[in-house]
């Protein structure tokens, strides 16, 4: 099976995906994506509410998909909105961005993404779960 270019398969104007870094995306212009953002943060605030008045604890996590890793930065747009919606409403945030961005470092990009993410799909295969999981684990040991 030959694993194809990253690259023609992620594309940079895929509007679902491309909102973090590229504000030109056609059909889907910044008012778009500041109304998607809007509807996201009234339903998450509404789930924090529902979960204070039961005194459950609330936490979010922020992730790369693999167009994120190929175009985008660690601390980019949907890390920065959801840390900051987090501030006094999260016991915890998660931004598993940095764990992704880091193999940047020693992995060329086509095999960070042939690693942690199924062929075709945003999705983690068992590598890239795996990676979060002791992630998460580490990040609640030290909390």
């Amino acid at each position: 099976f030959v694993t194809p270019n990253p690259f023609e398969i992620y594309h940079k104007n895929n509007g679902r995906w491309a909102w973090t870094f590229n504000k030109s995306i056609e059909d889907f212009n910044e008012q778009n994506i500041n109304e998607g953002i809007d509807k996201a943060k009234k339903n998450l605030e509404k789930t924090f509410l529902f979960l204070k008045k039961k005194d459950i604890d609330f936490s979010i996590a922020v992730y790369p998909i693999p167009h994120q890793i190929l175009y985008d930065k660690k601390n980019n747009d949907q890390a920065k909105i959801w840390r900051n919606f987090c501030k006094f409403k999260c016991k915890t945030f998660y931004d598993f961005n940095n764990i992704f961005f880091e193999k940047k470092n020693n992995l060329k990009i086509n095999k960070i993404i042939k690693k942690y993410y199924f062929v075709y799909d945003e999705h983690f295969n068992l590598n890239g779960n795996k990676l979060i999981a002791n992630e998460f684990i580490r990040i609640r040991n030290t909390n």
